[in-house]
């Protein structure tokens, strides 16, 4: 009579362990999908046609979350570039707010992950302009597709 309860025990046992296993891994794994990013952003609108006049010579993310249109002069995985991106636009009297997200396009942050290894090298403010302003077109061309 044990014989026939403690192999069905054991038997429950494994299944659960194996099964526990197997959640925490799918779990984890799709976690791991999200990376860390530093956005620059520039301010919060709920008007569109103000956006367009306001980035009509500048290069922008905008992005729309809860009826707000949120836009965005910088973006980086590296804070300390999205500082150096602050205090450039400071400069020029820009106020800008480091918001840290999270991005899923893994594409995307490998070019992310190249221009932020040059924009940590830049040392002039045209030269770090330059790099933002391609690390924005790439934005919008691989994740906004604006």
């Amino acid at each position: 009579m044990r014989k026939n309860f403690i192999i069905p025990m054991l038997l429950a046992i494994l299944i659960g362990f194996f099964s526990a296993k197997f959640v925490f891994v799918e779990k984890t794994e799709r976690e791991e999908d999200y990376y860390n990013a530093y956005f620059l952003q520039q301010g919060v609108y709920t008007n569109r046609d103000v956006i367009d006049k306001y980035i009509k010579d500048r290069n922008a993310i905008v992005l729309k979350e809860d009826n707000k249109y949120y836009v965005y002069l910088g973006v980086t995985t590296d804070r300390d570039n999205a500082s150096k991106l602050k205090k450039i636009y400071d400069s020029n009297n820009q106020e800008l707010y480091i918001k840290k997200t999270k991005i899923d396009d893994i594409e995307f942050l490998k070019n992310l992950e190249q221009y932020d290894i040059l924009l940590s090298s830049a040392e002039k403010a045209d030269d770090v302009k330059s790099i933002n302003k391609a690390i924005i077109s790439s934005y919008q061309e691989m994740v906004n597709n604006n």
